[in-house]
C-alpha cells in the first residue's frame, strides 16, 4: 500500500512539474522573442565588410562581398566601428526596431538624398569620395595627402588614378618636379585633381 501511495505521489509531482514548466516555456520564448530585433547587412560592395557593436551585448558581425546576413541582436542602443573600405569609423547606432545596414560599392551611397529611419546607408557612414588625381608634371610624382587621414601615392608620369578616400578638406605635398611644393584639394564625389608643376 505504501508504495502505491508513494507512486501516485510521484505520478503527482511530475505532472505538476510539467505543468508549471510547459505554463512557462511559452511566455518565456515571447519574452525572448520582444528583446531581439532583425538586422539585415545587405554587403552590395566588392569587399568584406566588418561592424563591432557593444552596448546591451557584444556583437562581431563579418559579411563577405555580395552577401546578405540576418542577425537578431539584443535590442537597445549600441556603439559602432564600422570597416570597410580600407577605412573605420565609429558612431552610435538606435537598434530598438527592425533595420537594414545597406552596403554600396565604396565611394558610393545607397540611397543618396533619401532618409529611410529604416535603414543605414554604409556608404553615406563612411562619407567617401572617388577621386581622380592627374599627373600632368612629366615626371614620376608622389603626394602626399593630409586631412580626414593620410595618404601617400605614387605617379608615373601621364599617370591618372581614382581613389577612394574620406570627404573633407586636405592639404597636400608634391614631390617632383625637381623639388617639392604644396596645395590643397577638397575631396568630393568624382572630384579630378590635376596636378602641374609651379
Amino acid at each position: 500500500m505504501n508504495s502505491q501511495r508513494y507512486l501516485r505521489i510521484v505520478i503527482f509531482v511530475i505532472t505538476m512539474a510539467s505543468i508549471v514548466l510547459a505554463a512557462a516555456l511559452p511566455q518565456g520564448a515571447v519574452f525572448a522573442q520582444e528583446d531581439v530585433i532583425r538586422l539585415t547587412i545587405e554587403n552590395d560592395s566588392d569587399r568584406d565588410i566588418w561592424l563591432k557593436l557593444n552596448g546591451a551585448a557584444y556583437y562581431y558581425l563579418h559579411v563577405r562581398a555580395g552577401e546578405t546576413k540576418a542577425y537578431t541582436p539584443l535590442r537597445g542602443v549600441y556603439d559602432y566601428t564600422y570597416y570597410a573600405c580600407g577605412t573605420w569609423v565609429k558612431g552610435e547606432m538606435n537598434l530598438n526596431t527592425h533595420k537594414t545596414f545597406e552596403v554600396p560599392d565604396c565611394g558610393y551611397r545607397s540611397h543618396f538624398g533619401q532618409n529611410r529611419p529604416d535603414t543605414f546607408d554604409g556608404g553615406l557612414i563612411l562619407n567617401l569620395a572617388n577621386v581622380t588625381f592627374e599627373n600632368e608634371t612629366g615626371a614620376y610624382m608622389t603626394i602626399i595627402l593630409n586631412g580626414p587621414s593620410v595618404f601617400v601615392f605614387t605617379f608615373q608620369p601621364g599617370e591618372d588614378k581614382e581613389y577612394t578616400i574620406p570627404t573633407g578638406s586636405y592639404s597636400y605635398t608634391v614631390y617632383g618636379c625637381g623639388g617639392n611644393f604644396n596645395g590643397s584639394v577638397y575631396a568630393r564625389m568624382h572630384k579630378v585633381k590635376e596636378i602641374t608643376c609651379p
